[in-house]
């Protein structure tokens, strides 16, 4: 696929690109979570330039299993589930891109995290074969281990 292309690709995916927000995670959170869908390119620059994504949470079928999804949805979502605030949990993140380690698990190739003594981050870095680095997740370490 050309250079072109993709981001009308990425727009077709995840819908409306909220670029005001590129560069300042705060913000691109803000505006996603006001407006819950679409997306913010760039959200977080440093050395790595990380979409966020607004996504979609699954609730689970039955207590005994977990929510699906992916993006700030899943994330506020499944922070719910286990008792916390999950908006409280997404206004968070900043700090820990920001402040974390950036690290590679040889189990869970295409991806990468960046993770404190009590969160972690995943953050995927393709979509559908194309190059693309994005948050898919975030979560307290002690309760995924």
């Amino acid at each position: 696929m050309s250079s072109n292309a993709w981001p009308t690709t990425k727009q077709k995916v995840w819908g409306i690109p909220y670029r005001s927000a590129s560069g300042n995670p705060e913000d691109a959170i803000d505006i996603l979570y006001k407006n819950k869908q679409g997306f913010v390119p760039k959200a977080y620059q440093n050395g790595d330039d990380i979409d966020f994504v607004w996504g979609k949470y699954t609730p689970p079928i039955n207590p005994n299993e977990k929510g699906g999804g992916y993006g700030l949805a899943h994330i506020e979502g499944r922070r719910n589930e286990e008792g916390y605030d999950g908006e409280k949990f997404l206004r968070e993140l900043p700090e820990l891109l920001e402040n974390g380690t950036k690290y590679y698990k040889e189990k869970h190739p295409g991806r990468f995290y960046i993770g404190n003594d009590d969160k972690e981050a995943a953050i995927r870095t393709t979509y559908d074969k194309n190059f693309w680095k994005w948050l898919t997740s975030a979560y307290f370490r002690y309760l995924n281990k």
